[in-house]
């Protein structure tokens, strides 16, 4: 069975948690999982709930990965599929991101496309040392300048990212086969985190999370046509920082606009209390012709109810920003 659909009955669209969370005015920010390292495999379908459970997973890899997990090292694990991009028969793509230490504009990528049996042995290298992988340099793929974007469309694990993950998966693939020169190649995600923004989706090597998309702000997120603005109440913030920080950073995009993406930055965290923070993000331009600071006062403001898909209600943490200035040096 493809990943198409969800395993529920067909509900009221009131019952789907993202209707829920956009219907009692949700902000997204803040809630961008943070990650060190992104281990992306492609699995073929189908999906169970627990993806790594699925009859198609790679059962060397799935030993790779129990054992990095016992060892506490840093990764995240999401399996990937394509509709129109298959790999030949034996082969596995496979997509390793890095985050580089200090100042950053997106995490380090590689891509191969490999003989399925080797993917275990390429994981295993990239957790234990990924200076390491040059014997796989063969199946190193020239996508360097490519961005992927990696869209939840697991019904298994939710029904809102089965329902609306997919439909917005197909409407990217239209898109992007009528601008075949656009540098982008989207996916579809097992689950990225966080079904009560679906769909939700991840643009890497940039590292940005996003939630609650629709039609009309494709042009801006594929394309960067128009203002960051139209898409500012879509963003889930960028997934190197913490929370409170990503709320700083959503002012620095609006702030900069389209040029942010390819600032160096380094954000910390310089004061904190439970519910307050104040926010030191430093960039320059990758010629050094330009950089800045900015501060920023992020409180935790209220919390708001989310439920449906069967959940209890829970509480979601609202993050605003009281405080936003440009520091002069």
């Amino acid at each position: 069975m493809l990943e198409t659909k969800t395993n529920h009955k067909e509900a009221d669209l009131h019952d789907y948690c993202s209707v829920v969370a956009k219907t009692n005015g949700i902000d997204p920010i803040g809630s961008a999982p943070v990650h060190q390292r992104y281990i992306l495999v492609e699995t073929p379908f189908p999906w169970t709930k627990k993806v790594e459970q699925s009859p198609k997973m790679n059962e060397k890899l799935l030993e790779v990965l129990k054992e990095a997990e016992e060892q506490e090292k840093s990764f995240r694990f999401l399996a990937f599929h394509s509709d129109t991009l298959p790999s030949p028969d034996g082969y596995s793509r496979v997509f390793l991101f890095e985050r580089p230490d200090s100042f950053l504009a997106h995490y380090e990528k590689r891509e191969y496309l490999l003989p399925s049996q080797k993917v275990h042995e390429l994981v295993r290298g990239f957790l234990a040392n990924p200076a390491s992988l040059e014997k796989f340099d063969e199946y190193l793929q020239p996508s360097s300048h490519i961005r992927e974007l990696f869209l939840c469309t697991q019904g298994s694990r939710d029904r809102c990212c089965g329902k609306f993950g997919y439909e917005l998966y197909k409407e990217i693939q239209e898109r992007l086969s009528l601008n075949p020169d656009s540098r982008l190649r989207v996916w579809r995600s097992s689950h990225l985190g966080g079904h009560r923004y679906a769909p939700t989706l991840l643009d890497l090597p940039e590292g940005r999370y996003w939630g609650h998309l629709n039609p009309n702000q494709l042009d801006a997120l594929l394309f960067r046509k128009g203002a960051f603005s139209d898409l500012a109440g879509s963003y889930r913030g960028w997934g190197v920082i913490s929370p409170f920080e990503q709320a700083a950073e959503r002012e620095a995009f609006l702030k900069m606009g389209w040029d942010w993406i390819e600032m160096m930055k380094q954000s910390k965290i310089v004061e904190k209390s439970e519910n307050t923070a104040r926010v030191r993000i430093d960039y320059h331009s990758p010629d050094g012709q330009q950089q800045g600071t900015y501060e920023a006062d992020v409180k935790i403001e209220r919390t708001i109810k989310v439920w449906g898909c069967g959940a209890e209600p829970s509480d979601v943490k609202q993050y605003r920003t009281t405080r936003f200035d440009k520091v002069n040096h």
